[in-house]
């Protein structure tokens, strides 16, 4: 089974509040340990930002909405190698009124701006459901002169925050503590609850320390969807009039009880579109005629239909420990010393991955890729390549 879409995932920029010259970009999907981290609040971090003389660090501006890790660590490659990455075409640059020879940027804050609205202009990326959230209002006039003197603003599906600290916590100790948060995990039957995990709890009101996430955003559209595709009566697609299966079918997250398969409102949305896309980006609800975004329909799809239930967590961690004990029992008759290791994503292996070539998907692999982000499988594909093909014709 395949994992669902991430609640979070974001790109950011670091800034150091000791020599603001000095800036780092990274990804994680907790923002708030992160930057403990790289101010050694906590265990990890990076080794450029570990540098006491360069502590502490402020996160200035993230982007997030990205539907995989890979994606964003796709785009944080292509944010530290604007000038190698294939993302930033030369037409593009020259459309954008940049220089056309790709040189290796500066490492100046103004040069980091510059590569990432080229980025977020890019066709690889302008179609993504990005949202750029500034917490720094120094960094966020430097953006707004930049935007006002180019007077190019960035792609409508792209969402602009100010998001600065507004107030603190009552106990503002609690924020630099470990403590207690809760995460999204559906049950056997389909119903959502709150489990209890070590993280970095959101608190106060604005800024960094106040982002939500979680999955908590979809939470009321996921507990309609599954009450109304749980009703006893047969449910029809209410654009192919045909039968819906669970496992194929998505609901509107407006007050209307429209249910279709998620491979027939992608193609009702690309008609809307008109473009030719593959994969939509919004559309409206064939019912009530309200604006639908795909990247909520697709949210909501993986994490209903990809979310492991607590039966098949428990069933894969005991297959593990077989095999992990397995293993070691007969490399222990070899003589063989073995270390058995947690299957974790640290950002250890995070940042190892943003070393290599990831802001470029190869040749003849972009549908592969929007496919894998946007929890489509083969034949959802299919019809989409069908429905392309008559609007083409």
């Amino acid at each position: 089974m395949s994992r669902p879409i991430p609640a979070f995932y974001c790109c950011y920029l670091l800034r150091s509040l000791v020599r603001p010259s000095s800036l780092y970009i990274g990804s994680t999907p907790e923002p708030r340990r992160r930057l403990a981290q790289h101010n050694g609040e906590s265990k990890g971090g990076a080794c450029r930002t570990g540098k006491a003389h360069l502590q502490p660090w402020e996160m200035c501006c993230i982007v997030q909405g990205f539907p995989s890790r890979i994606s964003a660590l796709q785009f944080e490659w292509a944010w530290q190698h604007p000038h190698l990455t294939k993302r930033i075409t030369t037409s593009l640059r020259q459309e954008m009124g940049e220089c056309a020879k790709q040189k290796r940027p500066g490492y100046s804050l103004n040069e980091r701006l510059r590569s990432l609205r080229l980025l977020l202009h890019s066709p690889a990326f302008s179609r993504w459901p990005l949202t750029l959230r500034f917490f720094s209002v120094s960094v966020d006039k430097a953006w707004n002169e930049m935007c006002k003197k180019n007077q190019i603003s960035l792609p409508t599906e792209i969402e602009i925050l100010y998001d600065p600290r507004i107030s603190e916590p009552e106990d503002p100790e609690a924020a630099l503590r470990e403590d207690e948060g809760e995460k999204v995990e559906l049950t056997s039957t389909g119903k959502v609850k709150k489990v209890r995990t070590r993280k970095y709890a959101a608190n106060g009101e604005g800024g960094i320390q106040a982002l939500d996430t979680s999955y908590w955003p979809l939470e009321m559209y996921h507990q309609k969807t599954v009450e109304l595709l749980e009703k006893p009566r047969k449910r029809k697609c209410v654009i192919c009039s045909k039968k819906t299966e669970k496992e194929k079918a998505v609901g509107c997250y407006h007050d209307c009880e429209m249910v279709a398969h998620l491979s027939c409102l992608a193609e009702q949305m690309l008609k809307q579109e008109g473009e030719g896309h593959v994969v939509p980006v919004k559309g409206w609800c064939p019912e009530c005629r309200g604006e639908l975004k795909w990247s909520t329909i697709a949210g909501e799809f993986s994490l209903r239909t990809r979310m492991k239930s607590e039966e098949e967590e428990k069933k894969m961690a005991k297959a593990k420990t077989k095999a992990g004990m397995t293993a070691a029992a007969a490399a222990g008759t070899a003589g063989t010393d073995v270390v058995l290791v947690e299957a974790t994503e640290s950002e250890g292996e995070l940042e190892m991955y943003s070393r290599l070539d990831m802001g470029d998907i190869p040749e003849g692999m972009e549908e592969e890729a929007e496919r894998s982000l946007f929890a489509l499988d083969d034949s959802d594909m299919e019809s989409l390549r069908d429905g392309v093909g008559r609007l083409e014709s």
